[in-house]
């Protein structure tokens, strides 16, 4: 054998050796991002979390305002309405219930979305196309003017 004939053979085996490293790293982009594509996401627990947020946080919604500032983490009690709640956070796939309890975990407002999934929470989970959870914030809220401890209890429904 020559050595043209060893040249083509070496250059012959690196194109092949380039062309199965392509093809192995171009599989295994198409492997993950198939596998991407076809998880399923648990947004549920993210929803409610930023529903309360939102709710606590938001002067449109729950917060209180003194004239100057919003005081995220305290609550108006004047602002517990199911009007008010509905414009503040909606969303077609979510539904929520509202709960305030004072210090001795009494009720002391309570409130809910317009949507029509609020009809599902005492089932919920009995119903396996919904999610539902019970998330509970330790907040500030005034009543008559006067600063009082409570717990922020909601209640939410989202579709699964």
């Amino acid at each position: 054998m020559n050595k043209k004939g060893q040249e083509t053979i070496l250059d012959f085996t690196k194109l092949i050796l380039n062309f199965g490293i392509v093809v192995v790293v171009a599989i295994f982009i198409v492997v993950v991002t198939i596998s991407f594509l076809n998880t399923k996401y648990d947004l549920h627990d993210f929803q409610a979390n930023l529903l309360l947020k939102t709710l606590i946080s938001s002067e449109n919604c729950l917060a209180y305002n003194d004239g100057l500032n919003t005081k995220s983490g305290i609550i108006d009690t004047s602002k517990f309405s199911n009007e008010l709640l509905t414009q503040c956070y909606s969303n077609p796939n979510i539904g929520y219930k509202i709960n305030l309890y004072n210090a001795e975990n009494k009720p002391v407002y309570s409130s809910s979305s317009n949507s029509k999934l609020n009809d599902y929470i005492p089932i919920c989970k009995s119903l396996p196309e919904y999610k539902c959870s019970i998330k509970n914030k330790y907040i500030l809220y005034y009543e008559n003017k006067e600063l009082k401890k409570g717990i922020l209890k909601a209640e939410v429904i989202t579709v699964a």
